[in-house]
């Protein structure tokens, strides 16, 4: 039977350990509700930016995947280091200025201290400090998902956004052509116009951009929970991303050929004059889930393949 003392000494050992423990769950949910305060605004006023809002749970869901049946060794001091580190630079960021932050090339503003790699850098230093270095290789990938929380940079939106908005209005024009449907304009003014007074305008929304994060950030999870090696990975989200443009590409084909067949069924054109973009949504939201299935199924079958292989 253990001395009276002993037992004592356990019971203070634990509750020690218990204290330590909540101080820093709490001081590691106070660092992250700083970093999600800031990045509400930007997920809420930016449709595009809006996907960024799922990462965060995502990768939580695949942390607690990848630590489930760990045995917990306790962590490391490093932790609170990389996290005070991240905060600090947070910080004082803002009052760095264009002068060490930002630097513009012509038009175009590139920020050095993106949210998102201080976001991965404290949600890091928390693992390690809460389960070591081991917890943090096991969740290497989940956490690495954080450095997109702000899915698409502003400069490569300003650099890509025009180009495609000419790209898809050349589709448009070109297919409008081949089926035969007469249209006044040019792809570079992004206006077809169908009649006097009547056409279809290819808008920012219309670039694509968001299909292809979408489906950019789809692919990249279901190859890490299928396990494709690195090469395939890498062919897979980007084979991902160049058919949710061919998508897009697709949604304005049947945009041109539904407003061509509008100007003679009056009630549809009633329609398309007042409720254009949710038709539009109506009509590509089942375009995208088939093709995000079918995205879906490529690395399932992959791995059916390597399950028959001898």
């Amino acid at each position: 039977m253990p001395a009276t003392g002993t037992v004592t000494s356990l019971a203070r050992l634990s509750r020690t350990r218990g204290l330590w423990l909540g101080m820093a769950i709490a001081v590691t949910c106070a660092g992250l509700w700083f970093f999600f305060s800031s990045l509400w605004d930007l997920w809420t006023r930016d449709g595009l930016r809006s996907i960024g809002m799922l990462i965060p749970p995502t990768s939580l869901v695949l942390c607690l995947r990848a630590w489930r049946g760990q045995e917990w060794k306790g962590g490391s001091w490093w932790g609170l280091g990389l996290m005070a580190l991240s905060i600090g630079v947070a910080l004082i960021s803002p009052r760095l200025g264009t002068g060490v932050g930002y630097v513009a090339a012509y038009r175009y503003v590139f920020n050095f201290l993106p949210v998102g790699p201080l976001l991965w850098a404290y949600a890091s230093g928390a693992v390690i400090l809460l389960g070591g270095a081991t917890a943090w290789r096991k969740a290497a990938f989940p956490l690495a998902l954080l450095l997109f929380v702000n899915p698409v940079p502003q400069f490569f939106v300003e650099f890509m956004d025009l180009p495609l908005q000419h790209f898809g209005a050349s589709v448009a024009w070109a297919f409008a052509g081949w089926v035969g449907i007469p249209v006044i304009g040019e792809p570079t003014e992004l206006w077809l116009y169908f009649a006097p007074g009547y056409g279809m305008f290819i808008a920012p929304e219309c670039n694509g951009l968001r299909s292809a994060v979408t489906l950019g950030y789809v692919t990249l999870v279901a190859g890490y929970l299928f396990r494709l090696s690195w090469p395939s990975h890498a062919l897979y989200v980007t084979g991902g991303v160049l058919f949710a443009f061919v998508l897009n590409a697709a949604r304005l084909c049947v945009l041109v050929l539904l407003n061509r067949l509008a100007l003679g069924v009056p009630f549809l054109y009633r329609a398309l004059e007042r409720e254009a973009e949710w038709i539009d949504y109506m009509l590509y939201i089942p375009m995208f889930l088939v093709g995000a299935l079918f995205l879906l199924g490529i690395p399932r079958l992959l791995a059916r393949r390597r399950e028959q292989a001898p």
